[in-house]
């Protein structure tokens, strides 16, 4: 199996990236920024739509995200998951929201939730420079 090298396409120019969390977060960070005083969150921005590209590997970096309440994740991670486990009732709640896909990453082997939120709180650079709500 060929494995890619983390290249992503950002403002134009494309760069390589040492890991793919590096990468990750370059495009987090460009995504975030461009949301920075926008109504509403455009989940068609070309680094959105690169993470969700990312696929499976994006996971634990999105779940990170969402432990740390940085921006408006789940419709990236729900479009690779293909899947919520957030229930119906529980929708528009943010609280629920993160604690259901924080549950379902322990539940799917991506670590538990303390370790999640605990890797954030840890290394505070490994968190994005910009957030947004939600």
């Amino acid at each position: 199996m060929r494995v890619l090298h983390p290249f992503a396409l950002i403002g134009g120019a494309t760069v390589e990236y040492p890991t793919h969390e590096a990468k990750f977060r370059a495009l987090a960070v460009d995504w975030l920024d461009s949301q920075t005083g926008k109504s509403r969150v455009d989940f068609s921005h070309p680094s959105h739509q690169q993470i969700i590209g990312m696929g499976q590997i994006a996971i634990p970096f999105i779940l990170k995200e969402i432990a740390n309440q940085t921006g408006h994740w789940f419709h990236a991670i729900r479009s690779i998951v293909g899947t919520t486990p957030v229930p119906a009732d529980a929708r528009g709640d943010l609280n629920a929201a993160t604690t259901a896909w924080l549950t379902w990453g322990a539940e799917n082997g991506y670590g538990r939730i303390e370790d999640l939120k605990g890797q954030l709180d840890a290394d505070p650079s490994a968190k994005p420079s910009r957030s947004i709500a939600g």
